[in-house]
């Protein structure tokens, strides 16, 4: 009886770890939110890139710190004004904290957007910290610095 019951909670104990196992904030797991990322902007998918944004996130554009509402006002009015656009974005570097759960991954984005007719490259400098918020990984901090914009030729 007690060996049925041992095998019973080592099942319980491997099958509820595999379950609950708790995402590992790697290389490889940002590099996938990236390209979805990525795909989100292109696609201009605005419920795919705010799946990543916990509504407690730390956001700052340009210096400045808003809220979740505002970042998605200001997303949606980016995302209706963008005709044809290509999205490149380049890691400068990564760091991960093992013991935390979380890394930081800095990247240098360029965007061709088209607003009012004209095609404007818009290139950005954008620090990142992930980390795991109610089982998924999530940005937790966000700092975007436009270093330059004008017309693309």
């Amino acid at each position: 009886m007690i060996r049925m019951i041992s095998a019973v909670l080592l099942i319980l104990s491997v099958f509820s770890s595999a379950v609950f196992a708790m995402p590992i904030v790697d290389r490889a797991a940002i590099d996938k939110i990236g390209t979805e990322i990525e795909i989100a902007v292109t696609n201009k998918d605005e419920a795919a890139l705010l799946q990543y944004i916990h509504s407690e996130s730390k956001i700052t554009i340009q210096g400045r710190d808003i809220s979740y509402a505002e970042y998605e006002t200001i997303l949606g009015v980016k995302m209706s004004s963008k005709g044809s656009s290509g999205v490149k974005t380049e890691v400068v570097s990564f760091t991960r904290d093992k013991e935390n759960n979380s890394a930081i991954v800095e990247t240098k984005t360029t965007a061709i957007l088209e607003m009012m007719g004209m095609k404007i490259k818009d290139v950005s400098l954008n620090k990142t910290k992930y980390g795991v918020i109610d089982g998924e990984i999530k940005v937790l901090e966000s700092e975007d610095t436009s270093i330059s914009s004008g017309p693309f030729e």
